[in-house]
């Protein structure tokens, strides 16, 4: 990331969006001139000044966990990615919000944490219906985590939503396969890419313009997955 960053910088590029990996912003806008501005989009580092355009993560995780309670599922996981990872901890917020405001225990062990790949979600599913104590319905931080669900599932012989519901996050382009089906909350990408450009041409028109923090809301999309 900050490679290719120092790559445009040398390009002498008048400003950046960048849809931030890493949740400091000290070493991404190092890597930029000064003076150069960033607009981050879809994930904003934690620490940053500078303008951003991303979801309401906390939202979004308060719809899909509501969105599980509301289908009749009283036990609710939660598999996400590292904890330094400002997205999760949004996300995971939203959850626990959802589970008090209908007044269900947020129980440790049905809160998992691993990496961002699909193996993860496998393999978190598998151990926990091996051990025997699983949740009966479960909200992944992404599809790519919601996926692996759906292969541990199935693979140990249960089906879904039968015997466990899922909803995942972000409405990839496998989420809508008729094999998978996945419900998830959908971000506004086109949107949020708009008016990222609208941001960062306001910069360029002032330096001295103020930063903006656009949260757009999150949309539920609900599928067979949990349904």
């Amino acid at each position: 990331e900050r490679q290719y960053l120092g790559l445009l910088a040398e390009k002498r590029v008048d400003g950046v969006i960048i849809a931030p990996i890493d949740e400091q912003a000290g070493g991404v806008e190092r890597a930029l001139p000064r003076g150069v501005p960033a607009v981050y989009v879809a994930n904003a580092p934690k620490d940053t000044r500078a303008s951003f355009v991303i979801i309401d993560n906390v939202r979004g995780g308060l719809l899909a966990t509501e969105h599980l309670i509301q289908a009749g599922y009283r036990t609710v996981g939660f598999i996400g990615s590292p904890e330094d990872s400002a997205t999760m901890e949004a996300r995971l917020a939203g959850y626990r919000r959802a589970m008090a405001e209908h007044g269900l225990p947020v129980l440790d062990r049905y809160i998992q944490l691993g990496n961002f790949r699909q193996q993860t979600g496998y393999e978190i599913i598998r151990r926990l219906i091996r051990d025997g104590d699983r949740p009966r319905a479960v909200f992944a931080e992404n599809d790519l985590l919601a996926l692996g669900v759906l292969q541990g599932v199935k693979e140990c012989g249960l089906s879904v939503p039968g015997d466990l519901a899922v909803v995942g996050f972000d409405d990839i382009p496998f989420a809508s396969f008729p094999e998978v089906q996945l419900s998830t909350v959908a971000q506004p990408k086109y949107e949020m890419g708009h008016r990222a450009v609208e941001v960062l041409l306001e910069h360029l028109a002032a330096v001295d313009a103020p930063p903006r923090h656009i949260l757009l809301e999150p949309k539920l999309v609900v599928r067979r997955s949990s349904v």
